[in-house]
């Protein structure tokens, strides 16, 4: 039985009001980039205050609530290692090390900062592998998840339903448009998550039911996996926070270096807060359904638990956490290409607008195809081969501009890049050892040639 036949009257007329009012929202922004200059449109013109930046921030890099649940169920409090802490400690190294640098700097994006220490060939690798990582296939996976547990659809339907939807928000304009859908997000998700919370322990009890009804590994901070993979999460959540645009966006649009700073560190505990709620989500849904639910566990306990009404509002406030996090990633791919032409000064034709979106949406979705609706399999798989060939090269480009040579920058990165990408596709299941011993390798090789550099210029 799928969740929209337990929807009553009640629930339908909180769902119709939502979506009214978000398309009203939608329709009242619409903004055309051809209206604006590249940094009004891509940047807000630098002056994105301190609530919109925590808003913004917050709501756009967590918009997988069904992922973040659906680890909680299979692996018990794991998930708020793996998908929490980690990431909040990456975070923090971020907004002290790296956000001011970015939101001092006169660029829009990391291609475009490379391109100063490095040259427009390594420009041109680190857009291609940024808009690769960029692409939003674990939130069209997400959001499928929840049409389909929604309306009973299989995963091939629901995954083109979200494909759709994902060109449909390409075609929407700036970083202001996309902060409408992000303060909806940040409103609804919270209060949301609470609610089912609040049920939960009203119905099925506190801390005494989870410990009597789970398994015990769920209660182990392991959840029973290899602790390399936990490692290897870490190594992901230190990736995807130093390389990725959505930050980066943030912190060139933020009014002062010191609102990037603050804002970032602000964003962590909203983020405890949800990863909080999340986690224990995940662990009612383990107890209460018991095994066999992976894919919508979390999805399918609402409607067990939540009276009529809060079913429609929680549904909608999912639906709309899912698009906000797509909305954000779709814009962040466009964005790297609008930028790189900008600075190159070319323009994007309306056909060359239109194939990108197409390339975004469709490339999303076949690899989405490919992981099964296993989200921590895609986000994993998906990281890896950045987390190894980019991560420290770009640090040292932040730090030491004169670390590597141009020519060094780019064969580190595209061998390192194209070796873990084949080797870990095969291996990703050994727990992430691979990937380790890649960045270790990559590490000692920058660190070589580094050090070589300095002696030269010492004997100079």
């Amino acid at each position: 039985m799928y969740i929209a036949h337990s929807l009553s009257n009640t629930d339908l007329i909180i769902l119709a009001i939502f979506f009214i009012t978000f398309a009203i929202f939608l329709l009242a922004v619409k903004y055309q980039s051809k209206n604006f200059s590249a940094l009004e449109y891509l940047a807000m013109g630098r002056a994105l205050t301190l609530p919109g930046f925590v808003i913004t921030l917050v709501s756009s890099w967590y918009g997988s609530v069904v992922g973040a649940t659906q680890i909680a169920y299979k692996y018990g409090i794991y998930n708020f290692f793996a998908l929490g802490v980690f990431w909040y400690l990456s975070a923090f190294i971020f907004a002290v090390f790296i956000a001011g640098k970015l939101s001092a700097s006169k660029v829009l994006s990391l291609p475009e900062y490379v391109k100063k220490a490095y040259g427009p060939r390594a420009e041109k690798l680190v857009l291609i592998l940024m808009f690769i990582k960029t692409l939003p296939v674990a939130y069209i996976m997400a959001f499928s998840m929840i049409i389909s547990a929604l309306f009973g659809l299989n995963e091939a339907n629901a995954l083109i339903i979200a494909m759709l939807f994902a060109l449909l928000l390409y075609t929407r304009s700036s970083l202001k448009a996309v902060m409408i859908v992000d303060f909806m997000q940040f409103i609804t998700i919270f209060t949301g998550m609470a609610i089912v919370l609040y049920f939960c322990i009203n119905k099925l009890g506190g801390l005494d039911y989870l410990v009597a009804n789970l398994p015990d590994e769920h209660l182990t901070i392991g959840g029973g996996n290899d602790y390399s993979k936990m490692m290897l999460w870490f190594m992901v959540a230190l990736s995807s926070t130093v390389l990725s645009p959505i930050f980066h966006q943030r912190c060139f649009a933020a009014k002062t270096p010191k609102t990037a700073k603050i804002g970032i560190v602000i964003s962590i505990v909203f983020w405890i807060i949800s990863d909080v709620l999340t986690t224990t989500g995940g662990l009612y849904a383990r107890a209460y359904l018991g095994e066999g639910h992976d894919a919508h566990a979390y999805l399918e306990l609402m409607p067990e638990i939540l009276p009529p009404g809060m079913l429609g509002y929680m549904i909608a406030a999912m639906i709309i956490t899912a698009i906000s996090a797509l909305d954000s990633y779709v814009f962040a791919s466009k964005s790297l290409i609008v930028n790189y032409y900008n600075t190159s000064n070319k323009t994007m034709t309306g056909r060359s607008h239109l194939f990108l979106g197409f390339v975004i949406s469709c490339g999303s979705t076949l690899l989405a195809m490919g992981l099964y609706s296993d989200l921590e399999k895609g986000w994993l798989l998906f990281e890896s081969a950045f987390i190894a060939s980019l991560l420290i090269p770009v640090v040292v480009s932040l730090y030491n501009k004169h670390g590597l040579s141009a020519p060094q920058f780019f064969w580190v990165v595209s061998i390192t890049f194209i070796a873990t990408a084949v080797i870990e596709y095969q291996h990703l299941s050994s727990g992430g050892s691979i990937v380790l011993i890649a960045i270790a390798l990559n590490a000692l090789t920058i660190g070589g040639i580094m050090l070589k550099r300095l002696k030269l210029s010492k004997k100079m």
